[in-house]
């Protein structure tokens, strides 16, 4: 669904556990946690940083300074809504909101950059849906192939990969497929 930035988490998991640990290797199942594994980063380097501003940092290393704010805020936004039990409409639309107007004063080549894409498109898709209750708009549903194309998840197993329907139509067609080869034919293509 996109990024998943934890900041505040991390911060409380490093506090309990920075005064036994020295350096580390932060383990990652894929892009959507860039901005984690850099906030882990900053904690090996110094035992004293603070994920908010490894964020801001980030932010403005990675975007512009000029919308290290209101990002900041839609991060820790998202972070807040990040299970999605725990979803306010109005926090959802708030990061959302917060998103656009930075997408707008965005360099180019940030705007286009995997790294803002994935953040923007976890905003746009809670935006979505919330607004459908559940339901994958069109909006949504582009979301989605968007980022089976930045995750190079296109043959990616289905517990990872965004729930496109052009996704979900080609593992169904693939199923079908495996579920018509003979007793021990190998199933793996």
């Amino acid at each position: 669904y996109g990024a998943n930035p934890l900041p505040t988490r991390l911060q409380r998991l490093w506090d309990q556990a920075k005064h036994v640990l020295c350096g580390g290797f932060p383990y990652s199942e894929g892009i959507f946690e860039d901005l984690n594994k850099v906030i882990c980063a900053g904690f090996f380097w110094n035992k004293e940083a603070r994920a908010e501003n490894t964020v801001r940092e980030y932010l403005a290393w990675e975007f512009t300074p000029e919308v290290v704010e209101e990002v900041a805020r839609a991060v820790a936004l998202l972070e807040r809504n990040y299970p999605r039990a725990t979803w306010k409409r109005e926090e959802v639309e708030e990061a959302y909101a917060l998103l656009q107007q930075a997408d707008r004063r965005l360099p180019e080549r940030a705007r286009k950059s995997w790294r803002w894409r994935i953040l923007f498109l976890r905003a746009l898709i809670d935006r979505e849906l919330v607004a459908h209750g559940g339901e994958v708009s069109d909006h949504c549903d582009e979301a989605f192939e968007e980022l089976i194309r930045l995750f190079h998840l296109e043959q990616g197993w289905r517990c990872v990969t965004p729930p496109s329907r052009a996704y979900l139509a080609r593992e169904e067609a693939r199923q079908r497929r495996a579920e018509t080869l003979p007793p021990g034919a190998h199933q793996g293509v």
